[in-house]
């Protein structure tokens, strides 16, 4: 559009200046210099008023409106055009009063609701009506003391500061209607995916008040959202994780649209404890600073369970489902950093070889799991038992002196050797030695120092305890 009137408002009478300047002086016997200023004064304003009307009607934009507001049955849209008629042909058929406001007021109301087309047609209206009046001789622009040529550059001004005018709000209006179009088509879409996903969407303000709740909210707890909005999300959570849900809240705020997670328990209505995760981020006001935090609510109960079977699985024994030689390092170093003292034994199956080689490996891990229940219902509440490898187990033992540790591993032994495993047709019978040893501050030296004791026990004849030196 700006290229548009620059061409025709500036370049256009400029190159036609010339001639048209030479024709009127030799046909009029006038000054070529007067000529030529309002050659090019009257044909620039005449086309900074009618070249944008002229370019949307050839456009289109005037006939759609009104097909769109004849088959709406926009009766508004009517009676302003109406009023501008009326209100410029009772401006410009008068001569007692200066009223060139009137009809301006008109077309803002008649611009306003129309945009383009009503600037492009009302400007029409205007400049028609007010040049049949005024070249009869009415009209304000006719109130003023001077010739017909500065009659009609008045009114060219006139008309061109009318149109000037009602462009940009024509331009402001179209580009807003544009953007609440477009917002409307947005909230169409948010509201179709909040209203059918399984994830909770949410917004909250800076206090972590909700302000908006989707409607997936009622599979988790009773309450409506409408109901939800104004309270705090805390109310949702369990106490225990406030504080971290705090924490998180604050960190969204800070983080200026970069995403935050937290995990939580939070408090549903079936009374069941469930997980969920929240990922939000921080909502900017127009001058970049957070209102609020927007985001999503997922469930993640089946996830936690499942990260939590495949923790106790990479801590298990698969076999005699005994704690394995990973978790028992874990559960060592813990004690050694708590500073509370203990002791650790090692226990192997004598001559379980001779197992295996009679009766197949079969027997030999039926052997294992039976071995292992007898010794984890010997051993004390908050002793940590594990298969370290083969058909050696290891007994981790808080709090506990050397002769507490013996008498353990004996009962452990004494239960070991009451077994009679049954096997096919066969009861097998299997003994245990271990070396025990107290922990001071090294797990890799308790550990040698057992096994050096476990040797000795087995040096000695087996079926025995053996301390450490």
């Amino acid at each position: 559009m700006a290229a548009f009137l620059v061409v025709a408002c500036v370049i256009g009478p400029a190159a036609t200046a010339l001639p048209g300047a030479l024709v009127a002086t030799l046909a009029t016997d006038t000054p070529f210099q007067g000529n030529l200023k309002n050659w090019l004064i009257a044909h620039s304003l005449g086309m900074l008023t009618f070249a944008p009307v002229f370019l949307h009607w050839m456009r289109g934009s005037v006939a759609g409106w009104l097909r769109i507001a004849l088959r709406r049955k926009r009766g508004l849209d009517f009676a302003l055009l109406i009023l501008v008629i009326a209100s410029t042909w009772a401006t410009f058929s008068q001569l007692n009063y200066p009223l060139l406001f009137i009809p301006v007021l008109a077309l803002v109301g008649f611009v306003y609701r129309t945009g383009y087309p009503g600037a492009a047609l009302g400007t029409a209206l205007v400049a028609v009506i007010g040049g049949v009046f005024t070249a009869r001789g009415l009209g304000p622009v006719a109130l003023i003391h001077g010739s017909a040529v500065e009659a009609t550059r008045l009114l060219q001004i006139y008309l061109a500061s009318t149109g000037l005018t009602l462009l940009p709000l024509a331009a402001s209006l179209t580009a807003r209607r544009d953007v609440n179009a477009k917002l409307k088509q947005s909230e169409e879409r948010y509201r179709l995916v909040t209203e059918n996903v399984t994830d909770i969407v949410m917004s909250l303000d800076r206090a972590g008040r909700f302000t908006y709740v989707s409607p997936s909210i009622r599979n988790y707890v009773a309450l409506s959202p409408e109901t939800l909005v104004g309270t705090s999300a805390l109310d949702l959570i369990d106490p225990e994780f406030h504080a971290i849900a705090r924490e998180r809240h604050n960190q969204m705020l800070r983080s200026h649209g970069v995403p935050v997670r937290v995990e939580y328990i939070g408090v549903t209505g079936d009374g069941r404890c469930r997980w969920f995760e929240t990922c939000g981020r921080a909502t900017l006001d127009e001058h970049g600073i957070p209102n609020g935090v927007v985001g999503t609510i997922r469930e993640t109960t089946s996830r936690k369970q499942l990260e939590s079977e495949l923790s106790a699985t990479a801590r298990t024994d698969l076999l005699t489902r005994l704690l394995n030689r990973r978790a028992f390092f874990d559960e060592a170093f813990k004690l050694v950093a708590s500073g509370v003292d203990g002791c650790v034994a090692l226990l192997d199956i004598d001559h379980f070889k001779t197992v295996n080689d009679s009766h197949g490996h079969a027997a030999g891990d039926w052997v294992l799991r039976e071995v292992a229940t007898a010794a984890l219902e010997t051993i004390r509440i908050g002793d940590t038992l594990a298969r370290f490898g083969g058909e050696e187990f290891a007994l981790l033992l808080p709090g506990t002196s050397i002769e507490q540790a013996e008498a353990v591993c004996q009962r452990i032994l004494d239960a070991i050797a009451a077994l009679q495993v049954n096997w096919r047709q066969d009861k097998v019978s299997v003994t245990t030695s271990a070396g025990i040893t107290s922990i001071k501050g090294s797990v890799d030296s308790a550990l040698h120092d057992a096994d050096l004791a476990l040797y000795e026990a087995k040096n000695n004849g087996r079926a025995r305890v053996a301390l450490a030196a």
